[in-house]
């Protein structure tokens, strides 16, 4: 599905915000760049009345261990 067609299915994002440059940084390898792009222009939030919502991996820092693929000694991104 393209970014279009998701968009014009579910409508425009709601209590949406973009991500931050560090957010997008951090995001780098970790996620399609075409799902951060997204996040980038129309950020994440919710669509088609909270059956869908986009959210970045930070948003569960702390609740999930961290991907060890993502750590270097004691510090993971």
């Amino acid at each position: 599905m393209t970014v279009t067609e998701f968009l014009e299915a579910r409508g425009k994002p709601h209590e949406a915000r973009r991500i931050s440059e560090a957010e997008a940084e951090g995001a780098v390898g970790r996620v399609p760049e075409d799902l951060r792009e997204f996040w980038m222009q129309y950020g994440v939030g919710y669509y088609a009345n909270r059956n869908y919502w986009l959210c970045t991996p930070g948003s569960f820092r702390g609740l999930l261990p961290p991907d060890p693929g993502q750590c270097a000694g004691n510090e993971c991104r």
